[in-house]
């Protein structure tokens, strides 16, 4: 009897091309229904004041910059320590990771940049 399940690689070209893009509409799908529901909730904020509060201020720009340092240090020690370092070079990764360090990169920076404008707007900015 066959077997069913077949490593990606023993697949025709046009079976596994399928399958690549099916993941990745599935996966835009749904990172666009977690930005509508985040954009959704975020309009419904009451009204803050205006007024500068410079203690606030400062909290964020120390806890953001030592939060920054360690997400880097972390990264580092966990991810790049023991790999080569070059210079800054460009390379085509479209076989890689399914594109979705391209799908992480660009949710992070649409989440971080709502907790950003939220603490800026809590400090009266």
């Amino acid at each position: 009897m066959p077997t069913i399940n077949r490593s990606i690689n023993q697949m025709p070209e046009s079976v596994r091309g399928r399958r690549h893009y099916s993941f990745q509409f599935k996966l835009l799908v749904m990172m666009l229904l977690v930005m509508i529901v985040h954009h959704a909730n975020s309009q419904n904020q009451e009204l803050q004041e205006d007024t500068l509060n410079k203690k606030r201020l400062n909290t964020i720009v120390y806890t953001s910059t030592g939060l920054y340092a360690g997400t880097m240090t972390l990264l580092y020690f966990g991810w790049y320590q023991g790999t080569p370092m070059t210079s800054f070079h460009f390379f085509n990764d479209n076989e890689n990771d399914l594109q979705l360090d391209k799908f992480a990169h660009a949710t992070t920076a649409y989440v971080f940049t709502g907790y950003a404008y939220n603490w800026l707007r809590w400090a009266g900015l």
